[in-house]
């Protein structure tokens, strides 16, 4: 539903380090037909295959399928001996740029046995899903619920009471187990009374930190307030902004133990892209009652909030790591992070920082923080009911600091971005986080706009009409006029003669220019 009560951010979305989002699924590509890697001007190169025009070439005569099948069977110690582009040039007698679709670099130790994990695409084109900086975004709105509010705080201390009592619960059990006071008929009435409460227990642990506890129930009686916030997808990312990494798993407290590393397309830090935050002013919970008027502002705040906890939790880990020295790179960037939400906090600026994607902690992906931060004791009867921090192998629950393992793509963290609805500060941001001396930005730096990607300029001309409308300065619609409508001006500062980008919005046939999008300031 939309109408003139909406409230609509169009946000800059600037990657300040590698991201990942996958397919949603276990979807790995295959060197036998999904891509060949070479080098080029000794630069390692991923060429992605087209996988239909591929098969649809090998099922055309039936020579080339059964040399296909003969030379995919040939494995050697575990992995298959088969060339794709040999076979290709051998057998099909076709060049490789015949089923080529894009090519992209590869940064990591080279094997070209390799399994990918591709990024999530739309019509082949690489994109962040809406959903997954909604999810983002949803966390931090239910940390500063459980951590700011009366009724929050409440709920946390009686899920630590909760916790504690089955802790009393299990000691009782093992008690019970080592008796030989109490007859067996005795035991098994206590045991039955003891599981009926750890039920119980566990029952109540589940329903704690809840979503349900803020945005309510999705049901046709009540409202979700959850359904009044929209997140648009990002705009499609170009493949210059695009590289395969290597991503290893790292145990921070000891290097020498260390996971099969998985190579992951990523959008590469420095991309920058645009998308909407659409809020429909119905939202009922009083905490979250801010997000009824249109003020970027508050929800950046409560964002950085919980991404500054998380920061601190990790730099205090790094920190503390034997292999320190190893890890100053990373160290400093999340030192760059916590700068510049301190001084987003400082300059009340309309920038968030947060983590999307795969390859985050715990504590980033989760609400586990709160409980971290409040009680430790009562965190880990946490890990020990849920099985949190389980070692695959032995089954056990890892003993002292959690999590002890991250993922680095040649030694970057992942996932983090920023986003703002001031297109010069998300430039600026990425420039500084990206600088040598990773510092807060100074006062009066300026820089000069980044124009988002699909986008045109053009010049407000009447700011009082209802929409405003603007007129286009280039490209085929130059010198035209059009509305722009879902755009707040006095809240941006934009008035007559601002110059802006816009997205050109089309009729369906494509002949006639409908409206324009407001992605970001000009000038």
């Amino acid at each position: 539903m939309s109408g003139p009560g909406l409230i609509t951010y169009h946000l800059t979305l600037t990657t300040l380090s590698p991201v990942h989002i996958g397919t949603g699924r276990e979807n790995v590509l295959s060197p036998v037909s999904d891509y060949i890697i070479e080098k080029v001007s000794r630069q390692p190169v991923c060429i992605f295959i087209d996988v239909e025009k591929l098969q649809e070439t090998i099922s055309s005569d039936k020579i080339y399928a059964e040399e296909y099948v003969k030379e995919v069977g040939k494995v050697l110690n575990g992995k298959t001996q088969f060339d794709l582009r040999a076979f290709i040039q051998r057998t099909l007698k076709k060049k490789v740029e015949t089923f080529q679709t894009r090519c992209l670099p590869i940064y990591g130790k080279l094997d070209a046995k390799i399994q990918l994990h591709p990024h999530i695409t739309s019509a082949g084109k690489a994109y962040i899903p809406g959903s997954s900086i909604k999810g983002a975004v949803r966390t931090a709105l239910l940390y500063q619920y459980f951590t700011h509010t009366e009724e929050g705080k409440k709920q946390v201390e009686e899920l630590i009471g909760h916790l504690n009592q089955y802790a009393q619960n299990q000691l009782k059990r093992r008690e019970l187990e080592r008796s030989k006071e109490l007859s067996e008929k005795e035991k098994r009435e206590q045991r039955r009374k003891l599981d009926k409460e750890r039920s119980e227990l566990e029952e109540k642990i589940d329903q704690a930190l809840d979503e349900q506890n803020l945005f309510g129930r999705l049901s046709r009686d009540t409202s979700n307030d959850a359904r009044f916030l929209r997140f648009s997808d990002t705009e499609a990312i170009e493949d210059r902004f695009l590289a395969i990494r290597e991503v290893e798993r790292k145990n921070i407290h000891n290097f020498k133990k260390r996971e099969i590393p998985q190579f992951c397309e990523v959008i590469e830090r420095g991309s920058i892209t645009s998308f909407t935050i659409s809020v429909e002013p119905r939202l009922q919970h009083q905490s979250l009652s801010f997000l009824n008027q249109p003020d970027f502002e508050a929800l950046a705040k409560c964002i950085n909030g919980f991404s500054q906890d998380c920061i601190e939790v990790e730099l205090s880990e790094l920190e503390s790591s034997p292999n320190k020295s190893e890890l100053l790179g990373v160290i400093a960037f999340y030192q760059s992070l916590r700068s510049q939400i301190q001084n987003a906090f400082e300059k009340r600026m309309p920038l968030a920082i947060l983590r999307i994607g795969r390859h985050k902690t715990y504590f980033d992906n989760s609400l586990g923080l709160v409980l971290f931060k409040q009680s430790r004791e009562a965190f880990e009867i946490l890990r020990m009911i849920k099985g949190i921090g389980r070692n695959p192998r032995t089954k056990k629950i890892t003993e002292g600091q959690f999590p002890i393992t991250r993922s680095f793509a040649n030694n970057l963290a992942m996932g983090w971005i920023s986003i703002s609805t001031d297109a010069d500060l998300a430039t600026k941001i990425a420039s500084y986080i990206f600088s040598e001396k990773l510092s807060a930005i100074p006062s009066g730096i300026s820089a000069q706009p980044t124009q988002p990607p699909n986008t045109v300029r053009a010049v407000i001309v009447d700011d009082q009409s209802k929409p405003p409308k603007v007129k286009i300065l280039e490209g085929e619609y130059a010198e035209k006029e059009v509305q722009m409508p879902g755009v707040n001006l006095a809240g941006l500062e934009l008035k007559n003669g601002s110059e802006v980008f816009v997205k050109l919005e089309l009729s369906r046939d494509k002949k006639r220019l409908e409206k324009a999008t407001y992605k970001a300031k000009a000038k």
